[in-house]
């Protein structure tokens, strides 16, 4: 509105056709270098597209740098239907290379969003065989694990039951062995009865032998009586007939 207002302010102002050609072309120049400078700002956005260096708010930075270049070829297709005809056909196929230009430029952004997508979709195509293959790996592992510990079960299982066949065993001798201390016990106590038998036996043996020894010292004697009564019966020497007798009694 304002630069309408400016050119229909123009046309009604005093000024000669000289003066008022020169002051439209200085006004669709200025709208030229809007142009140039928004086309230069969107080329260096497509470069630093190209290299990842704006990932973020693309869309609505060159949306609006897109629509401002638009308004400012439109603003000079109107400045240019205010000229002469003479001179509005360079100026109208300037205007035409710059849509050009600008649907090119809008095509290279589809093209480059279009490849950073793909690009996206192949990182994350990579990034999710990479996960799947950590998954595939984890889930080896988890099956390792287990078969490790079926093979524990197992093995704890045969430990449990040799552990319970040596409990067994155990017990078994354990019988045994108090079985065996019984029998050792009897044992003892019968040969401590033997023992005192022994010793009664012993102390019987002892005690006849000395009762033996006195009935063979009685009869010695008795003898040697009897044999000096005989002596003296038939009138022999009693130290003579002592010795004989004791000859003839050894």
């Amino acid at each position: 509105f304002f630069f309408s207002s400016r050119r229909r302010h123009t046309r009604c102002s005093g000024v000669s056709w000289a003066r008022r050609c020169v002051q439209e072309t200085d006004l669709y120049e200025s709208y030229e270098n809007d142009y140039q400078r928004l086309v230069r700002q969107i080329a260096k956005k497509l470069e630093d597209v190209s290299r990842c260096k704006d990932e973020q708010g693309n869309g609505s930075s060159f949306q609006s740098l897109f629509q401002e270049a638009e308004q400012c070829i439109k603003q000079m297709e109107l400045e240019v239907s205010t000229y002469p005809k003479n001179t509005t056909k360079v100026l109208r196929q300037r205007i035409i290379s710059y849509k050009d230009r600008l649907h090119g430029l809008k095509e290279e952004l589809s093209t480059k969003e279009f490849q950073r997508e793909i690009s996206s979709i192949q990182n994350k195509r990579e990034e999710y065989s990479s996960q799947k293959g950590r998954i595939v790996n984890v889930g080896n592992r988890i099956m390792r694990s287990n078969d490790l510990l079926d093979d524990f079960e197992r093995l704890a299982n045969e430990t449990k039951d040799i552990g319970e066949h040596i409990q067994r065993e155990f017990k078994q001798n354990t019988d045994s062995i108090v079985v065996s201390i019984k029998k050792n016990k009897d044992v003892d106590s019968g040969l401590k009865t033997s023992s005192k038998v022994i010793e009664i036996i012993q102390r019987k043996e002892f005690l006849n032998k000395g009762i033996l020894m006195a009935i063979i010292v009685v009869l010695f004697f008795v003898n040697l009586l009897v044999l000096l009564h005989k002596l003296g019966q038939s009138g022999c020497v009693y130290p003579v007939c002592v010795t004989v007798s004791y000859t003839h009694l050894r």
